[in-house]
């Protein structure tokens, strides 16, 4: 390996056989390069009067937009292969910063295309490296990351998701990827509500026999394509009509609740789905006049028949 300042001109710029990234984040590295220039240098091998990069494509971008016309390089050995080289690409890499799940996806998949890698190797001495768990679960994990729609792929990698709920997107095939993304780029879904909407909407697909387009056709037009509303005001609406089309039954007890609550004029509350089995009721008083009063609001209340019939739902 030897040192060498090349130029740009030399460099192969269209072949990423060895490029690991995905989404990188350029801005401070080009800040960092336009004030004290490449300080580590890029490594590229020699493809005859040419050189093939091997490791340093986000520097040598940062480079090209700021007018450079060379770079400071390592230039590898000849007697090194195309398998040993994506290894300190992946080296490089990999000690320098964390990789998202889309990177450890790809290399995973360039190990085992590109580099004949059997799946054997690469889940007992591969997959440490990268830190994920030794297991074909894990292996089919990664191979159904780089089958998601590339809109989805970027979702997944900007939202930092855990596995747990990127699992979900593989129930789907790729036309109802496309039909779930105008969601997600429209929506503020927490980690939770983004689950459960996932489960929900793959579960009325299979109940009602109907396809994610269709089912989803009148929140797309009613609440994602609202303009009136941002993000975080569409999710509860959104969460209500799904919730509604779910389990009917339970949103017309719901419903139900709303209104015998109303005509009590107590403060009650019911835990979701009605999951405790219990009324609940929370009381603000400042005095004993005041604690007096919702004593005997509640006794008038406990003779009303609207009173039974709360009674009776849990």
């Amino acid at each position: 390996m030897r040192f060498e300042m090349i130029s740009i001109s030399r460099i192969q710029l269209d072949n990423r056989l060895f490029e690991v990234s995905f989404l990188a984040d350029l801005t401070a590295l080009k800040i960092s390069v336009q004030k004290k220039g490449i300080v580590q240098p890029i490594q590229v091998r020699s493809e005859g009067d040419l050189f093939q990069i091997v490791s340093g494509f986000r520097r040598l971008e940062c480079a090209q937009a700021l007018g450079l016309t060379q770079v400071p390089a390592f230039i590898l050995g000849e007697d090194l292969s195309h398998l040993e080289c994506f290894e300190r690409a992946v080296e490089e890499n990999f000690f320098n910063r964390k990789f998202n799940c889309v990177e450890k996806a790809g290399t995973i998949q360039k190990l085992e295309k590109e580099f004949q890698v059997s799946k054997e190797i690469l889940i007992q001495r591969y997959f440490p490296f990268l830190g994920v768990s030794s297991s074909e679960a894990v292996y089919q994990f990664y191979k159904n990351i780089l089958i998601l729609d590339p809109v989805l792929q970027e979702y997944v990698v900007r939202s930092n998701l855990p596995t747990h709920v990127v699992e979900e997107f593989f129930k789907f095939n790729i036309q109802d990827q496309k039909t779930i993304t105008p969601f997600l780029q429209s929506i503020h879904f927490s980690v939770s509500t983004l689950k459960e909407f996932l489960i929900w909407i793959y579960e009325m697909s299979l109940r009602d026999r109907a396809s994610i387009s269709d089912l989803l056709s009148e929140p797309l037009n009613a609440i994602v394509r609202n303009p009136a509303m941002d993000a975080r005001q569409k999710l509860p609406i959104l969460r209500q009509w799904l919730k509604n089309k779910r389990y009917p039954m339970l949103s017309g007890l719901e419903t139900r609740f709303v209104l015998l609550k109303q005509k009590l004029h107590l403060p009650l509350e019911s835990s979701e789905f009605f999951e405790d089995n219990k009324i609940h009721m929370k009381l603000s008083f400042q005095n004993k006049e005041e604690l007096e009063q919702w004593i005997e609001k509640m006794k008038e209340a406990s003779l009303k028949p609207e009173f039974d019939e709360l009674l009776k739902m849990v």
